[in-house]
């Protein structure tokens, strides 16, 4: 499979310009159409009269926040030196920002955004990532701030549970297996079952992407009443691997906000990058 489109928004620039280079810098991007997506979230008038701002105060920010996307905008124009590379702008309210998120999204292969960490994290930052992640249909390869991935991933670690995000999650991942040294699917105190793994879990899934000649490993991991996240990323570091793959937000999200998850827990520790689909 090959990578055709690839879209990198941009909401932060010091945090999403690196996801750039990087993407430009990778292998498996390297005959796709770049699109930086510069969002301009505008804060709706009402919630900012909520939130006491007064007039000339929500001027100010809508001033402030047109100003910086125009100038970010303007900085991609010039280091889009060839076709490969299209700068495109929203500037919108809030929402309908992601929205258009979403949508540009949908008509891609892929997204790639950077994990924020929590001091830079914003309401549209989740909002575009969470939105993308979920209804996009799409994959989202999520990349540490300050990790600069390697060029092509060698040590692919696959965290199955054989369900439909899984599937997809495996999919969206396909590109990057061809280019893979070695591919390692790990399960975390797995049991059979009619819909989903089988008497050796993850062995029938191994069998079926070594078809195409990968290096196909499974692990059964026994959590020993760890979470499974941090099973996960200790599984991850010790075969070296430099991408980890998996579906994303099982759950209802009112479950997932009041517990947290294994998604959302990878989200805020991992320093290795990941690709994610629901």
């Amino acid at each position: 499979m090959t990578i055709r489109d690839v879209l990198v928004p941009f909401i932060d620039a010091e945090l999403d310009e690196p996801v750039l280079d990087a993407v430009e810098a990778m292998e498996v991007f390297a005959d796709a159409h770049l699109t930086a997506l510069v969002i301009s979230a505008l804060p709706a008038p009402i919630a900012a009269a909520d939130a006491s701002m007064s007039a000339a105060m929500i001027g100010e920010v809508i001033a402030q926040v047109r100003e910086e996307g125009a100038r970010t905008a303007a900085r991609l124009r010039e280091r889009a030196k060839s076709p490969a590379l299209e700068v495109q702008a929203i500037e919108s309210w809030s929402h309908a920002a992601v929205d258009a998120a979403i949508a540009a999204a949908r008509h891609r292969d892929i997204t790639v955004m950077a994990i924020a960490p929590r001091n830079r994290e914003t309401g549209v930052r989740n909002d575009v990532f969470e939105g993308v992640l979920m209804e996009s249909g799409r994959g989202l390869l999520a990349l540490p701030t300050g990790v600069k991935p390697p060029k092509a991933f060698k040590r692919i670690m696959i965290a199955w549970d054989a369900t439909r995000e899984a599937v997809r999650a495996t999919v969206a991942a396909a590109p990057f297996f061809d280019r893979a040294d070695a591919i390692k699917i790990v399960t975390v105190d797995a049991h059979p079952s009619p819909r989903g793994l089988d008497e050796a879990p993850g062995a029938e899934f191994a069998a079926h992407l070594a078809r195409g000649g990968r290096d196909v490993e499974v692990l059964n991991l026994d959590g020993q009443g760890r979470q499974i996240s941090e099973v996960i990323l200790s599984a991850a570091v010790d075969m070296d691997a430099d991408l980890i793959v998996m579906g994303a937000f099982h759950h209802a999200r009112l479950q997932q906000a009041i517990f947290g998850g294994v998604t959302r827990t990878l989200l805020e520790t991992t320093r290795i990058p990941l690709l994610l689909a629901h």
